[in-house]
């Protein structure tokens, strides 16, 4: 299980990006980045007079940045989530295991978004 957290890294300051009306942004790369260590962290763009951000969908014609987890589950080496001979390849350890994500994302919501109501 690992974290990914997209996002993009623009060419101009926070302060030019403010004074635009936050328009007109110029990414530093085509892709979004994320936990990649060939253009990290929010500090290292502002050390350089750049800005990272993380805005979920910053243009209407570029793809969005997201934050999601990576999951799978081992066991005796093969792939508890995968099983061939079921629909879309999903065993049912996995259908159970997604049962249960969906029935208490309300009680872990919380984490991944604390601000939202």
């Amino acid at each position: 299980m690992a974290t990914e957290l997209e996002f993009f890294l623009f060419e101009n300051s926070l302060d030019d990006i403010r004074k635009s009306g936050f328009r007109d942004l110029e990414p530093i790369s085509g892709s979004n980045e994320d936990y990649h260590i060939f253009q990290t962290t929010k500090e290292v763009a502002w050390q350089h007079g750049h800005v990272a951000t993380f805005l979920p969908k910053w243009h209407k014609d570029r793809i969005g940045s997201s934050s999601h987890v990576h999951q799978s589950l081992w066991k005796d080496g093969d792939a508890a989530f995968y099983d061939k001979s079921r629909t879309h390849g999903m065993s049912e350890l996995m259908g159970h295991y997604m049962a249960g994500l969906i029935k208490y994302a309300p009680d872990y919501y919380l984490f991944s978004c604390p601000l939202c109501q």
